[in-house]
C-alpha cells in the first residue's frame, strides 16, 4: 500500500505534537515528536468523528477497535510510530489516547503499540 497522502489540513493537532517529514521517497519516515509533558495516564488526544471515519479494511494506517472493526485517523497522529516499548495507550473502548506509565515529556518521540491483527507482521521486530 502506498503512503497515505495527507488531505486533511495540517498540522492537525499542532498543540500536542509536531510533525517531522522524512526526506525518503515513500513517506514512512515522518514521525511526531511531542510537544507537551503529561503525567502517567494522562489523554495525549481524543478519536473524535470526524476526523476518524470507520474503516472498510485494516491497514497500516488504521486502528483496531474491535475483532472485526477499525477506524482512519484522518489527522497527524497517522505519524504516532510503533514500538515494542510504547510511551501511548490506545484506549479505544473511549476513544482516546492516553499516555502510558512512564509519562510524556516534550522532544520525545510518542509511541504505540500496534493491535492484535497487525502485530504478526511485526512480532517478530519485538522479540
Amino acid at each position: 500500500m502506498a503512503p497515505i497522502k495527507p488531505f486533511w489540513k495540517q498540522p492537525s493537532h499542532p498543540d500536542i505534537q509536531e510533525v517531522i517529514y522524512g526526506e525518503d521517497e515513500t513517506g514512512y519516515t515522518t514521525k511526531s515528536i511531542s510537544k507537551v509533558s503529561l503525567p502517567p495516564f494522562a489523554t495525549f488526544a481524543k478519536l473524535d468523528f470526524p476526523p476518524c471515519t470507520p474503516a472498510q479494511t485494516a491497514t497500516y494506517a488504521t486502528v483496531q477497535t474491535s475483532p472485526t472493526t477499525h477506524l482512519n485517523l484522518n489527522s497527524d497522529l497517522l505519524y504516532i510510530n510503533h514500538s515494542c516499548t510504547p510511551s501511548l495507550i490506545f484506549d479505544v473502548e473511549n476513544l482516546s489516547i492516553l499516555v502510558g506509565p512512564a509519562g510524556l515529556l516534550p522532544g520525545q518521540r510518542p509511541h504505540l503499540l500496534l493491535p492484535l491483527d497487525r502485530m504478526a507482521h511485526v512480532a517478530s521486530l519485538c522479540l
